[in-house]
């Protein structure tokens, strides 16, 4: 729709006349303020102006003119496949891809590149859990790198001829080997301690 601000005349303004490109395209005098304008094409421009009439069919000189381009029709079809798919310039890290362009009723924007299939995310690292060391649990000796844990294995720890008792000891401790023997246990009840291996 058209519309404008309303003329003034001495005598009084009667109605007023539109013109399309140029051209009338009112039959009568438009009495309003706004003229409704069907029958357009699609995506096309159009230039508009206005004149009013008075009582004494005296008429004004155009209004200025307004350039109005109609809207496209929505795109619903997709662009055809880009074809003819090369490679050239081809180094370790880097090449160079050609093709042959697609066509569309409205018009190509631009063309996405991207590899197929996505490349796959990198596997997430394990966090380590680590149990802490109670008495009485056995710990692994670890060797030289690339040798790995060493099978668990126990000791027998007894008192030392003529070592000064701060406990009774009935029978042999069995304690857990380790890498770093720290002399006394705590848990044997002696001051002086003897280690063998038991297969």
């Amino acid at each position: 729709m058209l519309s404008w601000t309303a003329s003034t005349d001495n005598v009084g303004v009667i109605g007023y006349d539109v013109y399309q490109d140029g051209i009338k395209i009112n039959g009568g005098s438009v009495v309003s303020t706004s003229y409704n304008i069907s029958g357009l094409s699609l995506n096309t421009p159009y230039t508009y102006l206005v004149r009013a009439i008075d009582a004494a069919t005296n008429m004004s000189a155009a209004s200025s003119s307004l350039l109005v381009t109609t809207l496209a029709a929505p795109d619903t079809e997709a662009p055809t496949a880009p074809t003819n798919l090369a490679v050239s310039g081809l180094t370790q890290s880097s090449l160079t891809l050609s093709w042959t362009g697609s066509t569309d009723n409205v018009g190509v924007a631009g063309t996405m590149v991207r590899p197929w299939p996505p490349a796959p995310r990198p596997p997430a690292t394990p966090i380590p859990r680590h149990r802490p060391h109670q008495p009485g649990n056995p710990r692994h000796c670890v060797d030289s790198p690339g040798q790995g844990p060493r099978p668990k294995s126990r000791t027998t720890v007894s008192p030392l001829a003529g070592s000064p008792k701060w406990a009774p000891s009935t029978a042999p401790c069995r304690v857990p080997i380790s890498r770093h023997f720290r002399g006394q246990n705590p848990q044997c009840g002696v001051a002086g301690s003897k280690i063998m291996e038991l297969p």
